[in-house]
């Protein structure tokens, strides 16, 4: 029984990733147009648990505006103060604002979508419109935990008008005719992203390099449990220590393997 709990979120989080790829490579891709109604009429409980759209921005009614760009017009917006000593470092937020106002997905024909809940989205939905940085001491001097950080990072990003976006979740009409996507009620991945649905696949795919260097990783760990194990079990047989070395050596070259051509098979499944 594995009771390293490392090694569970480990493995949990990346059965949940390949998960959401898969979810999202196999959602249905209607187009924004005079037909979707019809196609959603026909569809059960009229709706689509999971599907990806993509369409133009609009807002309904007075869209926000910049505060530092008065030409600026979006959905979406998020002022975000972060804290740090140096540019490049891990900035915590000390601060944070969200702001959005109703929008649609345009299709080619007019034909609108209602984008519900867009902040609990996850993906690369927002731009930076603004960012700059002051040093601390010009604002107000303290400590935070003992340590006085020397800057503070001023960033505004926006969701602007007409950008080209791609949502994907829960497609459902609505009493009124009305079409949305909302979060997903099965717990399935809710994204919006810039872009076409072709550019938005090409990054989820990317993202799973990190899956695959998370699959080393667990590779490692499961080697190093391992051949943990055959040394205590041999330690446990009295065995000498050459017997010992060498059945740690024996476990850790079939594992080894096993992951190799596991590492491949899964690899290949994804060109």
């Amino acid at each position: 029984m594995n009771n390293n709990p490392f090694q569970n979120d480990l493995l949990s989080t990346l059965a949940c990733v390949l998960m959401c790829v898969l979810s999202f490579q196999r959602a249905p891709h209607p187009p924004i147009d005079k037909n979707l109604k019809t196609l959603m009429k026909a569809t059960p409980g009229e709706s689509l648990q999971y599907a990806a759209i993509e369409g133009k921005v609009k807002s309904v009614g007075e869209p926000l505006r910049s505060q530092f760009n008065n030409n600026t017009l979006g959905v979406l917006r998020r002022l975000i103060l972060y804290i740090s000593r140096h540019q490049k470092d891990n900035r915590p937020v000390i601060h944070e604002r969200p702001s959005m106002v109703p929008f649609v997905l345009v299709g080619s024909d007019k034909t609108i979508v209602r984008v519900q809940d867009p902040l609990q989205a996850s993906g690369d939905y927002m731009e930076k419109i603004h960012h700059r940085f002051y040093d601390l001491d010009d604002i107000i001097k303290y400590n935070i935990n003992g340590v006085k950080p020397t800057r503070v990072l001023e960033m505004e990003k926006m969701l602007k008008v007409g950008t080209s976006l791609t949502g994907v979740g829960e497609l459902i009409m609505e009493t009124d005719g009305t079409l949305s996507l909302r979060p997903p009620t099965n717990g399935a991945q809710y994204l919006l992203s810039r872009g076409d649905l072709s550019s938005v696949k090409q990054r989820a795919l990317s993202s799973t390099v990190w899956w695959r260097f998370g699959f080393g990783v667990c590779a490692l760990a499961g080697g190093a449990g391992l051949s943990r194990m055959g040394f205590h079990y041999c330690r446990h047989l009295n065995a000498m220590k050459g017997l010992t070395i060498s059945i740690v050596i024996v476990i850790h070259w079939i594992y080894s393997s096993f992951v190799r051509h596991g590492y491949r098979y899964i690899k290949k499944m994804w060109k």
